[in-house]
């Protein structure tokens, strides 16, 4: 992140923790990154030259209404001062941050189908024994996973997936030599 990003983060999460408000931009920077994902377009076009600062502060009324107004300023800060493509970037950084200070692993499950209530459950134990942090899950399918499951946790990955252990008994067929059969 550059050094404009890091302080605008740092200066949001400030504010917010003064005006013990940091749980609603947590919550508003959550659905304003997943509108980032879903709208990749919608960044362009305001920091397009060729949209007003005017028409600029209306698409952002349109589109981030509800947020807190310390977020909705900030916005509104980047837009003015030309940084408007950070504001990803600020946002994921800020959710990073929430979930350092407040303790929060975030964990993504990849598996073939969803995991039942009670699967998720156990799994939520587990790592919470394992790494003594309040638990995030987030489970996504990959049907090529087959069965088992994948996780993500703090960039590590860790395949208990059918597929990789099919792909490791491949490996091993693969290097015998069964001589002249």
């Amino acid at each position: 992140m550059s050094v404009v990003g890091a302080a605008y983060v740092n200066a949001l999460t400030e504010l917010a923790i003064e005006q013990a408000i940091e749980v609603d931009i947590y919550e508003a920077c959550i659905v304003l990154s997943g509108i980032f994902k879903q709208e990749p377009e919608y960044l362009k076009l305001l920091a397009s030259p060729a949209v007003t600062v005017s028409e600029k502060k209306v698409l952002l009324d349109q589109w981030i209404g509800a947020v807190p107004v310390l977020l909705k300023n900030s916005i509104y800060l980047l837009s003015d001062k030309k940084e408007i493509m950070l504001l990803p970037q600020i946002l994921i950084k800020y959710i990073e941050n929430y979930r350092n200070l407040h303790n929060i692993l975030s964990v993504k499950v990849i598996s073939a189908i969803p995991l039942s209530p009670e699967l998720a459950e156990e799994l939520e134990n587990v790592l919470v024994r394992y790494t003594g942090k309040t638990i995030l899950l987030d489970n996504q399918l990959e049907q090529e996973c087959i069965g088992g499951l994948k996780l993500e946790i703090a960039g590590k990955q860790y395949d208990g997936s059918i597929k990789a252990r099919l792909e490791q008994i491949q490996q091993i067929f693969s290097s015998v030599k069964l001589g002249n059969y």
